[in-house]
């Protein structure tokens, strides 16, 4: 009877406990701030392309905890469209939950439990973040900035509960100082670098390999408040739109607030356009940037204020078509409806990944609308169709094609000069379910205008280069580059050897004792760049070339790293850094690599340059065979223009003693009427070639047989010209 007594005393003593938690960390946690990550289990990150997927997505549900820290019509609401997926201890709080449920409206059709321990009802804080990897959704895991064990196991459990894959990465976070726009930018205060004891090289790496994150906007905290977490006061709700707190001038935090928006308005969405920055009015600190995009609603908290009115209408005229919602509840301007709700990535999405027309189009033209479609559900595409409207008529459609790898096109046909055209993309998949984008559809279309300025285009051509010498011979190829739009362009050129055996792929281990979550270690260059970050255990490859490396060692507890080894090698085992932290908490050390030789075979000038419309530039592309030995080389010519598009030229340069006489086919030493003949045998298919006929054959550099090649070895037979274009 005493051993009853004393469980039940626990267990309220526990249950007390929780409830006594607040947002921010309780004096007996400030106290245990140690704790936080220190068991944390960090994986491997995905492999391929990663997505993180953003609120304003399609979700298939949301996340919640019992006991609320929202209204049962905040519940009610969200179960008409979506499941709600409540944490329960078990089959008792199951029961009570349902019949409170019940009796207050909620459908119960749309709710299901999962049993898990919590600590506490801030789910979007400890709540697991969403990403797609090719077409499979799964969950990032990440140690939450609060000693609660119970609430940092929340997306294991939720990975488990929904079957998808799991994957930990160590960097102590939080959800509601995070938000994303679902194309590879994110934004945060910088809170994510006061509370890490990693670099921030170290954070931006991790952010980059777990969730696919290329620009990490952190920002000082405008609110001079305890919590320091972005969704107080800011708000992507779509990829180019961001809503973001507005005071009056005499509030104490107004300088701050501005220069936050001033900041976000000078950076490029990642539709390649400003944001689109909305206002909304906070005077007494009321959190109305604190809401949760659903689907095609938007729940937003409201205090009883005279400015409730006006904040439900900038939610309006910034989300055109969206059903905007007021709720009331327990909100403080740190913590309301967005701090205690948690989405859920909708695993069957059709994902729509297309860039907007820019606003200003050509007068002439015809308007081709281009779009990835990636169905994550496996279904077949039925459908994928672009409606369109002139001036604000009717919309028109026109179905997409089909014209790569789940790639779909469609043309919107020439209009005049003046016209404005409105268009969305609606696809359907095989369980005729409808996505749009942008995700709204017909009520906030994309925009763009007919007669603006032709925006600068860079053509490229050829498109590969392919040259065959002998040993110490050098020769130059041209590559046009031409603006075939308008105003200037900017390029620069960059080569990339590819040739394998000309780089080193090292493997990079870390691994063999304890306490391995709290190691980290970053390899930069003589130059300073960061090129691989890690902790352990930790199991990955890069290419390295000649050059002296330095390893950063840390150990967040200061004890060294118990046993565990950083080492690199490469495939026959040669090793070139053998390194532990002995003891304390921080080291470093060098390796060198010298193995690999420069790439010397292949220069291109000029290195950079910029074009008005219809300028040309020849760029020398000089291959150099002087101390190569045969074999064949390849590198890839990377040209970078200023609207951010890169062209890839593939480069590659084949050395032999055998003398290359182009147009001879049949190898007899003289180029004759019978090789063109059989050049055009390969063209229809009679016959076909060896590489080394290949690379002759194709006189004119192309990088194809065609008939035209066939043309001018006749052309050479019969003295018309006297040497081809490849040479």
């Amino acid at each position: 009877m005493k051993k009853i007594s004393l469980i039940l005393a626990i267990v309220m003593s526990l249950s007390l406990f929780a409830n006594q938690l607040t947002h921010q960390m309780t004096p007996a946690e400030e106290a245990r701030k140690d704790e936080i990550g220190r068991n944390f289990y960090e994986t491997n990150p995905p492999t391929g392309m990663v997505r993180n997927i953003a609120e304003f997505e399609p979700m298939e549900g949301v996340l919640i905890r019992y006991s609320f820290g929202i209204n049962y019509d905040v519940i009610a609401e969200m179960s008409e469209n979506v499941m709600v997926t409540t944490v329960v201890t078990g089959q008792s709080q199951q029961n009570t939950v349902t019949a409170s449920y019940q009796s207050n409206g909620v459908n119960l059709a749309n709710c299901n439990f999962l049993y898990a321990a919590s600590d506490s009802y801030w789910t979007r804080d400890y709540g697991p973040w969403y990403i797609a990897t090719g077409g499979d959704v799964s969950i990032v895991n990440f140690p939450y900035n609060r000693p609660r064990p119970n609430d940092n196991d929340i997306p294991i459990e939720m990975a488990n509960f929904l079957n998808i894959d799991l994957y930990g990465m160590d960097v102590i976070h939080t959800g509601g100082n995070y938000m994303t726009d679902g194309m590879g930018k994110s934004a945060s205060t910088d809170l994510v670098w006061e509370e890490e004891s990693q670099s921030q090289a170290q954070i931006l790496q991790k952010m980059e390999d777990y969730l696919g994150i290329t620009e990490y906007h952190v920002v000082a905290d405008p609110n001079n408040t305890y919590i320091d977490h972005i969704d107080c006061w800011a708000k992507f709700l779509d990829v180019d739109k961001i809503l973001i707190r507005s005071v009056s001038a005499s509030h104490a935090q107004y300088d701050e607030i501005e220069a936050v928006v001033t900041y976000f308005a000078n950076q490029t969405s990642s539709y390649g356009t400003p944001y689109e920055i909305h206002r909304v009015y906070t005077p007494q600190d009321q959190p109305y940037t604190n809401s949760l995009i659903l689907n095609n609603k938007v729940l937003v908290p409201i205090t009883g204020s005279s400015w409730d009115a006006d904040a439900l209408q900038t939610y309006e005229e910034a989300m055109p078509g969206y059903e905007v919602l007021g709720f009331t509840g327990s909100w403080e301007s740190t913590d309301a409806l967005h701090c205690r709700t948690k989405g859920v990535a909708d695993r069957e999405m059709l994902y729509i990944r297309h860039i907007p027309m820019e606003q200003n189009a050509p007068v002439g033209v015809a308007y081709e609308i281009e779009a990835e479609l990636t169905s994550y559900s496996n279904e077949a595409i039925n459908s994928a169709t672009v409606y369109y409207k002139i001036n604000g008529g009717n919309y028109t459609t026109i179905q997409m094609s089909e014209i790569g790898e789940n790639i779909y096109s469609a043309t919107i046909p020439a209009q005049t000069a003046g016209s404005e055209i409105a268009y969305y993309i609606n696809a359907v998949d095989g369980s005729d379910d409808n996505f749009s984008h942008p995700f709204i559809g017909a009520p906030d279309p994309h925009i763009f205008y007919v007669g603006g300025p032709t925006p600068p285009e860079l053509s490229v051509n050829p498109s590969e280069l392919n040259v065959a010498i002998t040993p110490n011979e050098m020769l130059t190829e041209i590559i046009e580059l031409t603006n075939v739009g308008g105003g200037e362009i900017n390029y620069n050129l960059n080569l990339i050897e590819t040739t394998q055996s000309r780089n080193i792929y090292v493997t990079i281990v870390c691994d063999g004792g304890d306490w391995q979550s709290e190691i980290s270690w970053e390899i930069a260059t003589s130059s300073g760049t960061v090129i691989a970050v890690g902790g352990a255990p930790y199991n990955g490859s890069i290419i390295l070339i000649n050059g002296v490396y330095t390893v950063e060692a840390e150990d967040s507890y200061g004890d060294g790293w118990n046993g565990n080894y950083l080492i690199i090698a490469d495939a026959d085992g040669n090793e070139y850094l053998n390194y532990t932290l002995n003891s304390g908490s921080s080291g470093s050390t060098t390796f060198e690599i010298d193995v690999v030789d420069p790439i010397s075979w292949v220069s291109v000038t000029p290195e950079s340059g910029s074009l008005l419309t219809n300028e040309t530039d020849e760029i020398s592309v000089n291959f150099n065979s002087t101390g190569i030995e045969n074999g064949t080389y390849t590198a890839n010519l990377v040209i970078a223009d200023d609207r951010r598009i890169e062209t890839i030229i593939p480069l590659t340069m084949t050395v032999s003693n055998q003398q290359i006489i182009y147009g001879d086919v049949d190898g007899n030493g003289e180029v004759q009427a019978f090789d063109a003949s059989l050049t055009l045998q390969n063209v229809v298919g009679m016959v076909d070639f060896t590489e080394a006929q290949t690379t002759v054959a194709d006189v004119d550099g192309n990088g194809q047989i065609q008939a035209y090649d066939a043309s001018l070895i006749l052309q050479f037979v019969v003295g018309i010209i006297n040497e081809f274009p490849v040479e």
